[in-house]
């Protein structure tokens, strides 16, 4: 699942899997295009996961961003 934009993922650490109705990932973040680095965020709605497991060095896919999965939380 590579980038189409050609960009690396953003690192999300101390993350978790937050929301019933949609899925969605809350963490802190690095290396985000728009968002400071070690600013917690609640992501919009995964559209994919890398091998449909949730596990550190994997790759989440939501609606504009790929995620990097770091430690959990």
């Amino acid at each position: 699942m590579a980038p189409s934009n050609g960009l690396h993922p953003v690192l999300i650490q101390h993350w978790r899997q937050v929301g019933f109705s949609t899925r969605r990932l809350q963490g802190t973040v690095y290396h985000h295009p728009s968002i400071e680095d070690g600013h917690v965020v609640t992501t919009s709605e995964v559209r994919e996961v890398e091998g449909e497991t949730w596990k550190q060095g994997n790759i989440v896919r939501t609606r504009n961003t790929l995620y990097m999965l770091g430690v959990p939380g």
